[in-house]
């Protein structure tokens, strides 16, 4: 079927075949490994997608934080419960075609209480979200809220903010 009469998801499905798609893949790390065995568990994990022909582009390990509900995962055979992990993100570009075989390895990874990995779009690519320093535990919250205050003020000046809503009010 011509590219011109397919269906637009599956014409980008046909001609991307070949090229590499942005993903990102949250993870839950068991909070039973130590803090020091945290990064090679994520070294790991970056190893599983360059093996699968990926490249890593950025990661982060924010931190081992308390969840909001109690997540229950088999641990050696046991049913075991858990109210904390060891948070971390990584973005990369992979194949397309090579998606399922790398989340059924992430499946089987016995360190990982629970993983995501969704498709970027170019803007969520271009602009990745950094935890630690704004939001991770123990940071000074004025820290954060002078960054949020600096962008907002960088923004827009309070006196145009003004003069905008005096015109939506006087119309």
């Amino acid at each position: 079927m011509p590219e011109e009469t397919m269906p637009a998801s599956e014409a980008q499905e046909e001609g991307a075949a070949d090229e590499h798609a942005h993903y990102e893949c949250a993870f839950h790390i068991l909070p039973t490994l130590a803090d020091e065995e945290v990064p090679g568990v994520v070294e790991s994990l970056k190893a599983l997608v360059m093996y699968a022909g990926g490249t890593v582009t950025s990661a982060e390990i924010a931190g081992r934080y308390d969840l909001a509900y109690e997540i229950a995962k088999q641990v050696d055979g046991k049913g075991r419960r858990f109210n904390a992990a060891h948070f971390g993100w990584m973005r990369f570009l992979l194949a397309p075609s090579v998606l399922v075989a790398l989340t059924q390895e992430l499946a089987h990874k016995p360190e990982l209480l629970r993983y995501l990995v969704i498709r970027l779009t170019r803007d969520e690519a271009q602009n990745p979200f950094f935890l630690l320093g704004v939001s991770r535990p123990g940071a000074d919250s004025a820290d954060a809220d002078a960054v949020t205050t600096a962008k907002v003020e960088s923004a827009v000046s309070e006196e145009a903010l003004d003069q905008s809503l005096e015109k939506l009010v006087t119309e």
